[in-house]
């Protein structure tokens, strides 16, 4: 939810890779690390397509940050059970 609100708070429309550029500082994930494929996702789970050089509205945006921060949130709990697994099976 945090991730909804900072983008919501910016109080202005940004470009694609705008976005793309203040959700990864703020997720601290580095941008070359996503998958381009996830963007594109991210954006389809809001009814919107993505293109770096559009102009989208920021409450439309704020949604997209929701979904990206969930689905990483997601996988990072997940990456952490498969280490563990891996460290117990290693045993």
């Amino acid at each position: 939810m945090k991730a909804f609100k900072f983008i919501r708070n910016i109080n202005r429309d940004l470009t694609g890779i705008e976005f793309l550029q203040l959700l990864s500082n703020y997720l601290q994930i580095p941008l070359e690390s996503i998958n381009q494929s996830n963007f594109y996702y991210w954006f389809s789970r809001v009814d919107l397509k993505y293109n770096s050089k559009e102009l989208y509205k920021n409450e439309d945006l704020a949604f997209v940050a929701y979904v990206a921060a969930i689905l990483a949130i997601n996988k990072r709990s997940n990456t952490e059970t498969d280490s563990t697994t891996t460290k117990k099976l290693s045993k």
